[in-house]
């Protein structure tokens, strides 16, 4: 990752890796595959959780379990992970965004986009926003074929984007001024990009995403909390922060899934990578963490997949959004 503040987070030595591994799997050229063709992993009639790590590999373990049932291989590194309604995941890497169906072990679609680094999955049209680093942001209508691309030469850098429930894109990312990272909402009609002014000082802007009511913003730098903001116009004002039980975060990519926000941990005292828990929006100390040991791998985007509509579900204690 190439944000200047997360270079110092990368010195730590994160690392993360599950014991009892499944069958990797098969990395195939860019391209569609019928949905027919994509090989199922075992699990995949629940909910699963996807989880970049390392340099070239995408763990999937049961939601809300955390059992491994399996894992991919791409060719590059895995940056961020969103997917949509149906299940479908999409993971960002160097040279674009693959997708997979849920539990599918080949890509069913390849999407084209240079430096892909994060993606948001809008629900109100199924278009797909995608982070091109340095600062151009990549729109794909209904997930597929060529992007209609916008930049903004205020931004040299983008680096998370988020839809919300009226198809409105926001971004955060980096810009020349007093405050580096900065809030922007895309108009898609005019090409050009809002500055969001908060109410509040926000030091570090990271990864977002709409909780049904509010822009849900990770302030992640050093502290461990979630700015929840409501957007009018040019005008942005926290109405709530999420503390989660004083954790330390370094602006790695978050999910959040039915009142439960998912995180990998990073501090620079603690030397092990963690995927934690937290109820949201009470936060606190998490309620659960997923297993980990020492093994090599840093963590990377993560979200889950629910299972696709009409197929039965033996997920327990969970909804969907």
């Amino acid at each position: 990752m190439e944000l200047s503040r997360m270079g110092r987070a990368l010195t730590t030595a994160v690392i993360f890796a599950f014991a009892g591994c499944g069958a990797a799997g098969t990395t195939v050229p860019l391209g569609a595959m019928p949905h027919s063709r994509a090989h199922q992993m075992s699990g995949s009639s629940r909910d699963l959780l996807y989880v970049g790590a390392g340099a070239n590999r995408v763990f999937v373990l049961a939601y809300p379990e955390g059992k491994l049932v399996g894992s991919l291989s791409i060719s590059s590194r895995p940056w961020g992970l969103c997917s949509d309604t149906d299940g479908n995941v999409f993971v960002t890497e160097d040279s674009g965004v693959l997708e997979y169906a849920h539990g599918g072990t080949n890509p069913i679609n390849t999407l084209s986009a240079h430096g892909a680094f994060s993606c948001s999955w809008d629900p109100s049209t199924g278009n797909l926003a995608v982070v091109e680093r340095p600062f151009s942001i990549a729109i794909f209508k209904g997930a597929k074929g060529n992007p209609q691309t916008y930049t903004d030469t205020n931004f040299f850098n983008f680096n998370y984007c988020a839809y919300d429930d009226k198809g409105n894109l926001f971004v955060t990312g980096e810009q020349h001024g007093p405050y580096t990272y900065a809030l922007a909402e895309l108009d898609t009609g005019s090409g050009g990009f809002t500055p969001i002014t908060l109410n509040e000082r926000v030091d570090y802007l990271d990864d977002l995403q709409w909780d049904g009511k509010y822009l849900a913003i990770d302030d992640f730098y050093g502290t461990g909390t979630i700015d929840r903001v409501q957007v009018s116009g040019s005008s942005g004002t926290i109405k709530a922060t999420t503390n989660l039980g004083g954790a330390q975060f370094y602006g790695y990519w978050t999910w959040l899934q039915n009142g439960t926000f998912i995180s990998p941990i990073y501090t620079e005292y603690d030397k092990n990578s963690l995927m934690d828990f937290w109820s949201y929006p009470s936060g606190g100390n998490p309620k659960k963490e997923l297993p980990h040991r020492v093994g090599g791998r840093r963590i990377w985007g993560v979200t889950v997949s629910v299972v696709p509509p009409g197929r039965a579900s033996t997920s327990k204690g969970t909804t969907h959004e």
